[in-house]
């Protein structure tokens, strides 16, 4: 019998036998035995069993590829195969032709990605180009080099972290994506039976060390945009348009003022055809848009001013067109490149001595959410109204049962939120409107307003009379669980009013109420656990609003959420509210031009504290201030 190494090294047949097969010990388990021949210079090791009363042979495998200790654990493991009264060449001849039809992850993925590119998404439509081009990136990135030869039958949970770790410690963003890519993935394989069980079922971003950090909340504001606006003109190329390191061609500075002006995607902005325009709108057709959807956009006089300049450089159908190859347009990237040179960060090493250095830093998508929260905060507008113009998708009741474009309140916005612009930019605010007042009255290919016209031009009246305002005015502010309609509720309210009365207090919940947003916690500070501990009942809530506010109409300044979130707090007690909620921006129709800048300069001078009465309060003081001057 042989039970060593080097007995099985230096085992071999006798000078004249052809072959010869001798026992190997395996801790009191028979049948394994070692097969030398003169002809080949393999060994094999051989397991011999009886399965109802007939004799059989395996070859387990072959000496040196196969090791003693290796074929003592394959005979082990075949022995417990003809326990159970199973063939174990009919298991292995079963085990391959598994293999055969079994997948590899990399066969899978192209398999995959094949149907990926054909499935409707939740828009109704198939992911674009450059969402499946960035699908392979990651595959071939962050999951190929270590997944690509495996059975999908074989990732385990286990390398599956393993390899969203590493991904993780290079971009936590791409890991979460990736992640998402597998759960695809491997549903597509579960439902074609390579597997019974996903395994990134479960699977969190906390579980590969890339839980997504804080929402970035850097938005510009107004002083800082000046700033940017003056710094883009400062470092403008000549009339032809030629960009060197130093300076911003045209069409990139232009296309930079068009992002703050309209809040568009950069992407839709660099890409604008000339044919999606017609007179004061452009229409993004569903293919170039992200939400896959037609949106329309209004076109104010300043924005058509910087098409009128791209209209005298651009030939093409492309309106901001490439100073550095004829007939293409620029790259979405070189606005993002533009941004962050005028800061200093285009590089590795920053440079100290760029324009907006001394700025805290912000991408270009950052103007998007600084048109969001400007005009939301300066405007008033109504917060799902901003995300019409902006192109999101309505909350899905909302999107359900409300399908109103509400168009001509979107081209209000835009319309005063260009005026806003018009007066903060670092110039003669009598020349650029008189200026843009003259581009409306000539017969441009855009078309006239009447309307556009005369509004523009009293703009740059700021001596016109203003209607009466009311001195005692009282401002209502709501803190919610959170945004989500009709799942949020009210948990805070407080009130100001212009003569100094006020009242705050936080509410416990009703029982049903459950939705929780944390990320809303993170603005307001509030937990639910003092909301049970320090709140009041709904019913007195209902009581001291009633008591105390003896108006007929208070102020608020999101008003679609606001009167969601009251009526359901005098729902929940079968009561209607004797008072009704404005929009704080029907107090602006009583104002001059001077007042509603000044109005809007306090507030941007002040913080928002995400506090119920203390909002409340910001608004009070800034009102007080400016009809009192």
């Amino acid at each position: 019998m042989l039970s060593t190494e080097k007995q099985v090294i230096a085992f071999k047949p006798a000078d004249g036998k052809e072959k010869i097969r001798e026992g190997v010990t395996n801790r009191g388990v028979g049948g394994l035995a070692l097969e030398a021949r003169n002809d080949r210079v393999a060994k094999a090791w051989i397991y011999r069993y009886r399965i109802n009363g007939k004799q059989f042979e395996l070859q387990l495998g072959t000496y040196p590829g196969m090791t003693l200790a290796e074929a003592r654990q394959a005979h082990r493991e075949a022995v417990k195969v003809v326990e159970k009264g199973l063939d174990p060449r009919k298991q292995r001849a079963s085990e391959k032709a598994c293999n055969l039809t079994s997948w590899t992850m990399q066969y899978a993925f192209e398999r995959w990605i094949e149907a990926y590119e054909q499935t409707p998404g939740r828009n109704k439509q198939p992911p674009t180009t450059k969402t499946v081009s960035q699908q392979r990136g990651r595959w071939r990135r962050h999951l190929a080099p270590r997944l690509a030869d495996f059975y999908v039958r074989d990732v385990t949970r286990r390398l599956i972290i393993e390899v969203l770790e590493q991904a993780s410690q290079k971009a936590k963003v791409e890991a979460r994506h990736s992640l998402n890519l597998l759960r695809q993935l491997l549903r597509y394989c579960q439902k074609r039976e390579q597997i019974d069980v996903n395994p990134t079922d479960g699977l969190t971003p906390s579980d590969i060390a890339a839980s997504a950090s804080a929402p970035r909340q850097r938005f510009l504001s107004l002083p800082e945009l000046r700033q940017l606006w003056q710094a883009i003109d400062d470092t403008r190329a000549d009339n032809e348009g030629k960009a060197t390191t130093a300076v911003l061609s045209i069409p990139v500075a232009n296309a930079l003022k068009l992002l703050i002006l309209t809040g568009c995607r950069r992407s839709e902005v660099a890409f604008m055809r000339w044919d999606e325009i017609k007179k004061t709108e452009w229409t993004i057709p569903a293919e170039r848009a992200k939400s896959r959807r037609e949106h329309k956009v209004h076109l104010s006089p300043l924005s058509l001013e910087l098409l009128a300049e791209q209209r005298q450089l651009a030939a093409d159908e492309f309106v901001f067109t490439s100073t550095q190859s004829t007939g293409k347009p620029i790259h979405p990237d070189s606005l993002s490149t533009t941004i962050a040179r005028l800061q200093g960060r285009a590089r590795k090493e920053h440079d100290d001595r760029a324009p907006l250095y001394h700025l805290e830093h912000f991408t270009t998508h950052d103007l998007r959410r600084t048109f969001s929260t400007q005009v939301t905060e300066v405007l008033m507008a109504e917060p799902l109204l901003v995300e019409m113009m902006l192109a999101h998708a309505p909350p899905k009741l909302m999107g359900t049962y409300n399908r109103a474009p509400r168009w001509q309140s979107q081209v209000d916005v835009w319309q005063r939120w260009s005026e806003v612009i018009a007066t903060q930019v670092p110039q003669d605010f009598h020349s650029k409107t008189t200026g843009m007042a003259n581009y409306i009255d000539t017969d441009s290919e855009f078309g006239t307003d009447s309307n556009m016209k005369d509004r523009m031009k009293q703009s740059a009246n700021k001596n016109h009379q203003n209607s009466a305002l009311p001195t005692i005015v009282t401002f209502l502010d709501i803190e919610a669980s959170g945004l989500k309609q009709p799942y949020s509720y009210p948990i805070e309210i407080g009130w100001v009013d212009t003569l100094g009365n006020s009242d705050a207090f936080l509410i416990r919940p009703h029982p049903e109420w459950s939705y929780w947003d944390e990320s809303a916690e993170s603005l307001h500070g509030i937990t639910r656990q003092q909301l049970m501990t320090e709140g009041i009942s709904i019913q007195e809530a209902v009581k001291r609003l009633e008591e105390k506010l003896d108006v007929e109409t208070v102020f608020c300044d999101a008003l679609s959420y606001d009167t969601f979130w009251l009526r359901r707090l005098f729902q929940a007690v079968k009561k209607e509210p004797s008072f009704q909620l404005a929009d704080i921006y029907q107090l602006y129709d009583g104002m001059d031009t001077k007042q509603i800048i000044k109005m809007t300069n306090l507030l941007n001078k002040t913080s928002v504290p995400h506090r119920a009465q203390a909002d409340a309060k910001r608004y009070a003081e800034a009102y007080c201030a400016t009809i009192n001057d």
